[in-house]
């Protein structure tokens, strides 16, 4: 099955089937005797497009439940642009408020949000290896206040390469670009892509960036010839990558969309 296709049938089902062991009067045609509150806090841009898609698809799996916003439940969304100090503010606010369970759209916010409450039921989406980062014991007994479902599995990365040579296969320079503060999940992305790369013949490069400059430094290197290729846990996606330098690698992939993307090729 397609990765946006999976993600999304298991972001409704989680959360939803979390809204689902609620009592609900409703069901017998009963009044509603009390709202319940929702709350999702993602590390991107209210304005994404793959965010504002799911959360549609999450609340048409709301409804089919019998719950239904502005009747039985309350959504309350924050959306923190991947500032990780704006993540930690939003994680207090929704804990305060309190919400009964909470969405959370990737590592940071899980993180953040275990940092404000240990009772609050956590659930996520978007989060590679939940075990090894300590947001669950294991995945079939998560225990606590967290779970949910990880569709990053870091031999994923070997899957790219892949990718990135069936699309140029004379590459022979490959970087994983990521940003340590806010993907915290990238160095065990790195150590898979770094053990995959001789199966692929290429030299494996690790482009930790922490800034728009080092973003145009790497995109230069890899651009300088036609072996360079590069895999991008970042967002936003290709337009943010590519208006970032006039020299573009070989290939680029970018798998945390929700439909990995690849950019056209340049001119050999």
């Amino acid at each position: 099955m397609h990765f946006d296709r999976l993600m999304r049938r298991e972001f409704i089902a989680l959360i939803s089937g979390a809204a689902a062991t609620w009592p609900f009067p409703a069901r017998a045609q009963q009044p509603t005797t009390r709202v319940r509150q929702i709350a999702v806090l993602l590390r991107i841009a209210q304005d994404d497009p793959d965010a504002q898609r799911d959360l549609q698809n999450f609340r048409k799996g709301l409804w089919e439940l019998g719950w239904t916003v502005g009747n039985n439940i309350l959504i309350e969304y924050r959306y923190a642009n991947a500032d990780p100090a704006q993540i930690q503010t939003y994680a207090a606010e929704l804990v305060g408020l309190p919400a009964e369970v909470v969405l959370a759209g990737g590592s940071f916010p899980v993180a953040a949000l275990r940092r404000e409450t240990r009772t609050t039921p956590i659930v996520f989406v978007r989060v590679a290896d939940p075990v090894s980062q300590g947001f669950v014991a294991s995945l079939a007994h998560p225990g606590a206040n967290v779970t949910g479902f990880s569709s990053l599995e870091y031999d994923l990365s070997g899957k790219w390469l892949a990718l990135l040579k069936g699309i140029a296969p004379h590459l022979v320079r490959v970087a994983l670009m990521f940003n340590p503060p806010t993907a915290p999940y990238g160095s065990g992305f790195l150590r898979s892509f770094e053990t995959a790369a001789p199966s692929f013949a290429v030299k494996p490069i690790g482009a930790l960036i922490h800034d728009p400059a080092e973003i145009e430094g790497t995109m230069s290197v890899l651009g300088s010839g036609t072996d360079g290729g590069l895999i991008v846990l970042l967002t936003p996606l290709p337009t943010f990558i590519a208006s970032r330098s006039s020299r573009l690698p070989r290939a680029i992939v970018c798998p945390l969309s929700t439909a990995i993307a690849t950019l056209p090729l340049p001119a050999a």
